[in-house]
């Protein structure tokens, strides 16, 4: 036979059972894996069998670190990604391992750079694919291809793509708050740095990556002598009982009793900031973005020693958090611990922190966005992650701390005074001490303040 009619000398690759391990049946789930690219693990990678090309969004080429002067043209258009031609910012050639350890491949590949929206951060087309000789099972989610060693095995991650799936179909319904009466010339720029950076905001838990414990972490710390305690099992109706089973967050939340593992620790002395003076420091700025972090607590990990001691019962079965929990004692001074972390090069300037809330306080329409930038790289940096749902952006006004800042300076809430207005006459001692705590709350607006309460106080005394 001559050497054109030679069949290639290529490897057997077979798909078992096994292969599919862990995966759904009967799915539709695109082939979604993690690579090396640029030193660094990029998950969110599509393998599309269908693509000529392989192409590395703009997103992700930013997120890595590269610089559009490293890019060489590329004259042609790109077809597919759209309703229309796409024209590429460009190529660069990178070096990407497939694989890890000794069953590994590496190969140098011609990225075409993208500035389009997607749910993926790179997509690897079939001339990659023919260059590894790999072979991709959509049914098992996996791809095989040879290596020095043997056949090395590459698993689609399912619950990743599903993720990524999602958001295409819902991401009408992904929405967060700007300032009804910002202008035009600042409402696009900021809209769309808001879409750039969809992915520092969490809709569902899921959506949140861990703090690295390197940086912070919560640690118990038990009086010695102290010894577990073991509760009895408490009835729960129907429907909560089926929110513990299903750990979803919705009607009710979930609260685990730590009443007697709080009595075994110390109360950690570290210093929350005073609110007061961070209210004082943040009037007479032209705009302001409040922020609050997703389900803040638990985006910082429990010490792994330590999980065992936050178990609970359900009536399935027993579990722990490995991740910090709500109720738990000293979660306050190791959340904050946290953000003056992260947050150490812009606390008392462009921002103000008080454990999850978030200000960002904006002196000028020209700085909007690059002090925004600032933050959300920060964020970036440390794999933080926001609620949108209570996120406001570019405001001339809003709530703080209880505290109402605008650019003419702090106000009172109106929320305060209406719950004052609307109090019953007073039948007891309880409801003069539920009096005074509102006053006190409004104390630095109402002069005299002090004067006006001792007949309260006085109440007090004689009770």
């Amino acid at each position: 036979m001559s050497e054109k009619g030679r069949s290639p000398n290529l490897p057997t690759i077979t798909f078992a059972q096994e292969d599919a391990t862990g995966i759904i049946p009967g799915h539709d789930d695109p082939m979604v894996i993690t690579i090396i690219l640029a030193n660094t693990n990029l998950h969110r990678t599509l393998v599309d069998q269908g693509s000529s090309a392989d192409i590395l969004f703009k997103s992700a080429f930013d997120k890595l670190g590269l610089q559009d002067k490293e890019l060489r043209a590329y004259p042609n258009s790109l077809f597919g990604l759209g309703d229309t031609p796409i024209q590429p910012l460009g190529y660069i050639s990178l070096h990407t391992t497939f694989g890890k350890g000794t069953r590994s491949r590496t190969l140098n590949i011609d990225y075409i750079i993208v500035n389009v929206s997607s749910a993926y951060n790179a997509l690897i087309g079939r001339t990659t694919l023919n260059q590894l000789v790999a072979v991709v099972s959509t049914p098992h989610l996996c791809m095989k291809f040879p290596t020095p060693e043997r056949n090395a095995t590459t698993k689609g991650d399912q619950r990743l793509a599903r993720r990524c799936y999602k958001k295409i179909g819902d991401a009408q319904e992904k929405t967060t708050n700007i300032g009804a009466t910002l202008k035009g010339d600042l409402k696009g720029p900021l809209i769309q740095f808001l879409k750039d950076n969809a992915d520092l905001f969490a809709w569902k838990a899921t959506d949140m990556p861990d703090i690295d414990p390197k940086l912070m972490c919560h640690k118990l710390v038990i009086y010695p002598g102290s010894r577990p305690v073991q509760q009895k099992r408490r009835k729960l109706g129907p429907e909560r009982s089926q929110v513990v089973e299903e750990q979803s967050i919705g009607r009710w939340r979930m609260c685990t009793d730590y009443t007697d593992l709080n009595k075994a620790c110390p109360k950690d002395i570290y210093p929350l900031p005073n609110i007061d003076t961070l209210v004082d420091a943040s009037f007479r700025y032209k705009y302001f973005s409040f922020m609050d972090a997703y389900s803040g607590y638990n985006q910082i990990l429990m010490y792994l020693p330590d999980q065992e001691k936050t178990s609970f019962l359900t009536p399935k079965a027993n579990y722990c958090y490995i991740v910090m929990p709500f109720g738990l004692k000293n979660t306050g001074a190791t959340y904050q611990r946290l953000m003056n972390k992260v947050f150490a090069d812009h606390i008392g300037k462009l921002m103000e922190v008080y454990v999850d809330d978030m200000l960002v306080k904006i002196k000028s329409e020209e700085l909007l966005l690059s002090d925004l930038t600032k933050v959300f790289n920060t964020i970036r940096k440390h794999g933080m992650r926001h609620n949108p749902a209570k996120c406001t952006f570019a405001v001339e006004a809003g709530e703080f701390l209880g505290f109402m800042l605008t650019k003419r300076g702090i106000e009172a809430n109106p929320d305060k005074f209406q719950a004052i207005l609307h109090m019953k006459s007073l039948t007891c001692v309880k409801e003069v001490q539920q009096l005074n705590r509102r006053l006190a709350a409004l104390s630095k607006f109402l002069a005299g303040s002090a004067i006006r309460s001792l007949p309260f106080y006085a109440t007090l005394r004689k009770g």
